[in-house]
């Protein structure tokens, strides 16, 4: 849950016992808000916890500086009776054991603020970054010029789409959508929602689109099948990870998007945009490593959902950096496996026959498949969530739902994971592409749906924008 600071008012309670009672009232605000939170009920609102939080600390302090003054006062006459205040007074031991509790609370404070300058020092280091790309882009330097050439050879040699409205770029995106939208038919419409996995979604000549690839593999480096020139292979992201390093997470995706970017131009020249070098949506792997028998931890960040948020946010940053002189992303970052992915089930029969629909009576027929991944509220909370949290932050244009069901339902047509957390509450505005034949794993082995026309519709409702398929 998210929490708005906000200044709180001055609090300072008059009397001992209203002091306490705000204390108290404050106890119980913040242990209603944290079972309500646990339980995954929002609270009334996010204010009510601050303020509580922040009552109960201002009245510690109140405490401490009313003990403290009660040492020099405790004979002062009263002003209003004109006798003395019945106040014990104070011993020296007692005195430097309250000097030194202060103190301990003192450091406390300072550490908070530390670690709050810390939260914000993310953003700092990446505004850093933009400014150190901007000036290597307006440098002149090889590297910005060999990317300048080959954005221009590659914008002449793209395919015209004709004189229909929607090539119109001066006009606004959204508007040019509908334009495309009204054009297709429902049977094209429908086409452009399956891609294939290493082909894309087909071209519409009619109306001037192209094919275009929405899942291209780029944990540490673009993955190119075949081909030349090779792209660069970064090291393993359990490696890059080790370092806590943002700058180098940030680094590492820009200059993963950059050849993304070159080799989709390599791709429109030599007439291969349909295949191996199309598509700009890459994706990248953000699960947990919580098991070293899953076999792909080296493709994570590690176990750490604090360090896989970090690792997520600038990872994305730097593969969506802008195109030189524009605001246009040179790539599209896709967060991958949504949610709660981190078991692939081998060697299992149900891995290795020749259709994956396949069980065979006598082995173990649990797989990614078909597992269903049962996780608590407050697990998810705490541990989950954080990642996704961290690439809807950064911007990310895609998010690739997961093969497993998350408490019963299919990640690809669950419609708390993928609309009301991914998009209403996050705010989560990019394609969520299927995990290639998820839609056959909710049919054939889930038994989502009776039908696989309806487990499409299912699909689709909970969110689901593009299904990917071999």
């Amino acid at each position: 849950m998210e929490l708005s600071f906000v200044a709180p008012r001055a609090v300072a309670p008059t009397t001992r016992a209203a002091a306490s009672g705000a204390a108290s009232a404050a106890g119980r605000s913040t242990r209603s808000a944290d079972q309500q939170v646990l339980r995954g009920v929002p609270p009334q609102g996010s204010k009510v916890l601050v303020a509580a939080l922040l009552l109960a600390g201002s009245s510690r302090r109140v405490f401490r500086r009313r003990c403290r003054s009660g040492r020099a006062a405790a004979a002062r006459p009263d002003a209003r009776s004109g006798r003395g205040k019945h106040v014990r007074p104070i011993t020296q031991r007692q005195g430097q054991v309250m000097d030194k509790v202060e103190k301990k609370e003192e450091k406390k404070d300072a550490h908070a603020i530390t670690a709050e300058k810390k939260e914000q020092a993310p953003e700092a280091v990446a505004e850093a970054a933009d400014a150190a790309d901007a000036a290597v882009v307006g440098s002149g330097s090889p590297e910005s010029a060999v990317f300048f050439q080959m954005e221009k050879v590659a914008e002449e040699h793209l395919p015209s789409c004709g004189g229909f409205a929607w090539c119109n770029t001066s006009m606004p995106l959204e508007q040019r959508v509908d334009l495309l939208v009204k054009e297709l038919t429902p049977e094209e419409k429908i086409l452009q929602l399956s891609n294939d996995l290493f082909g894309g979604v087909p071209a519409i000549e009619r109306v001037g689109l192209q094919s275009y690839n929405y899942i291209r593999e780029a944990a540490h480096g673009v993955l190119l099948r075949g081909g030349r020139p090779q792209a660069t292979s970064f090291p393993q992201v359990v490696a890059m990870a080790a370092s806590f390093n943002r700058s180098l997470f940030r680094r590492v995706g820009r200059a993963v998007g950059r050849e993304a970017r070159y080799l989709q131009d390599v791709g429109v020249m030599w007439g291969d945009y349909l295949g191996r070098y199309g598509g700009l949506v890459l994706q990248f792997n953000v699960n947990l490593f919580r098991d070293p028998r899953w076999g792909r931890g080296q493709e994570t960040p590690g176990e750490s959902p604090e360090l896989t948020g970090a690792f997520a946010e600038a990872y994305v940053r730097g593969i969506q950096t802008p195109l030189p002189g524009k605001t246009t992303p040179q790539a599209a970052a896709s967060c991958k496996h949504y949610a709660a992915y981190s078991f692939e089930g081998g060697p299992t029969e149900l891995n290795r026959t020749t259709s994956m629909r396949h069980t065979v009576p006598g082995y173990s027929n649990v797989s990614r498949h078909n597992e269903d991944a049962v996780v608590s509220r407050r697990d998810f909370l705490e541990s989950y969530d954080e990642p996704w949290v961290s690439c809807v932050k950064a911007k990310a244009l895609g998010v690739m739902c997961a093969y497993n069901q998350v408490n019963g339902v299919p990640s690809c047509g669950n419609q708390r994971l993928l609309r009301k957390l991914l998009r209403e509450k996050w705010g989560f505005e990019g394609v969520v592409v299927t995990d290639c034949d998820s839609i056959s794993d909710m049919y054939a082995l889930q038994k989502y749906r009776s039908t696989p026309s309806a487990t499409i519709r299912a699909a689709l409702a909970a969110g689901t924008d593009v299904s990917c398929s071999p």
